[in-house]
């Protein structure tokens, strides 16, 4: 899960504290992704396992991890959660954008 990814980089780039509650809370976001993955309902379509799928979901967890960890340093401590958020969905909405 990203979760896992975000704990793991914001531990040497924010010098984050590692406590019983986060890895707890880590702990419980990976259990229900793996909850979910294996145990799905019967009206599911079959899919092929590859490597490459499992590396683009790796690589798209890291870069979503450095992106909250980026986020985290970059945006100015004034700004309120709103206005964080309004730039965010921003700067996802321009990625969109121009990668389409």
């Amino acid at each position: 899960s990203s979760s896992a990814f975000v704990f793991l980089v914001s531990i040497p780039v924010l010098k984050e504290k590692v406590s019983f509650l986060k890895i707890c809370a880590v702990i419980l976001s990976c259990s229900g992704v793996i909850i979910v993955s294996l145990f799905h309902g019967k009206g599911d379509l079959e899919a092929n396992d590859t490597l490459f799928g499992y590396v683009l979901c790796i690589i798209s967890m890291l870069c979503y991890a450095v992106y909250e960890v980026l986020a985290k340093i970059y945006c100015p401590k004034s700004y309120s959660r709103f206005d964080n958020l309004m730039y965010s969905f921003a700067f996802l909405g321009q990625m969109g954008f121009w990668t389409c």
